[in-house]
C-alpha cells in the first residue's frame, strides 16, 4: 500500500546561511511584486519529489517506497509542523481490518508515552483551534497531536527544526552515548533541564 503523504511547514533557518540571509534581507528570488518585504508568502519546494530526506524517511519508517512529501518554507525563523493524514477506513491494521481511533491512540501511547522528549497532546485542543508552526521554537522536545474523528485523523508533529530537529537531537544522542540523563542540557517545556 502507498505510504501516507506528508506536509511540512518549516522556518527558513532550515535552508542554511544563504536562505537565512535572503529572508532576513527580503532579497528572495521571485519575491512577489507589491508584497511587503516582511510578508513573504509560504513557498513549497522540492517539487520534483527528490527531497534529500526521502531516503531517510523510507529507511527509518520501514517503507517500501517514499511518501509524497510536500515541504513548505515559511517566513519565520525556526519551527516545524509535519502533518500526516490517516484515512483509517482505507487502512488495514494488524487485525486484518481498518484500525479504530482508539487502536491508533494505543499505538502512539505504547511507542511514545514514556519518552521524555515527546509530549502526546491529543486529549487537548490546540491553541484556539489552530497550531502555530513555530510554537516549539527554542525548545528541544516535540509534541504529537492526533486530531480528527473516528475514521479520518491527522497526526501532527510540532518541533523546532534547530532544536529537536538538529542540535538538540545531537545533544540527546550524545547524552545517551555517554550514559548521562537523556535530557541533560536540553530545553524542554521552555526551560533547561
Amino acid at each position: 500500500d502507498a505510504p501516507p503523504p506528508l506536509l511540512s511547514l518549516t522556518g527558513y533557518s532550515g535552508g542554511g546561511k544563504k536562505m537565512i540571509a535572503q529572508y532576513e534581507s527580503a532579497q528572495l528570488p521571485n519575491h512577489p511584486t507589491g508584497t511587503p518585504p516582511n510578508k513573504i508568502p509560504p513557498k513549497p519546494y522540492a517539487l520534483t519529489q527528490a527531497h534529500k530526506h526521502l531516503p531517510e524517511m523510507v529507511k527509518c519508517a520501514g517503507l517500501t517506497r517514499p511518501p509524497v512529501f510536500t515541504p513548505i518554507v515559511c517566513d519565520y525563523y525556526s519551527g516545524m509542523l509535519v502533518s500526516i493524514p490517516l484515512d483509517l477506513a482505507a487502512m488495514i491494521g494488524p487485525k486484518g481490518r481498518p484500525p479504530t481511533r482508539g487502536e491508533i491512540l494505543d499505538c502512539y501511547r505504547e511507542c511514545y508515552e514514556d519518552e521524555p522528549m515527546i509530549r502526546l497532546r491529543w486529549e487537548e485542543n490546540p491553541e484556539d483551534g489552530f497550531l502555530a508552526a513555530d510554537g516549539m521554537a527554542g525548545r528541544d522536545d516535540l509534541e504529537i497531536f492526533l486530531t480528527g474523528g473516528e475514521e479520518q485523523l491527522t497526526a501532527i508533529l510540532r518541533y523546532d527544526n534547530l532544536g529537536k530537529g538538529a542540535s538538540g537531537a545531537a545533544i540527546q544522542c550524545m547524552n545517551i552515548m555517554l550514559g548521562l540523563e537523556e535530557t541533560a542540557g536540553l530545553i524542554m517545556g521552555g526551560r533547561r533541564k
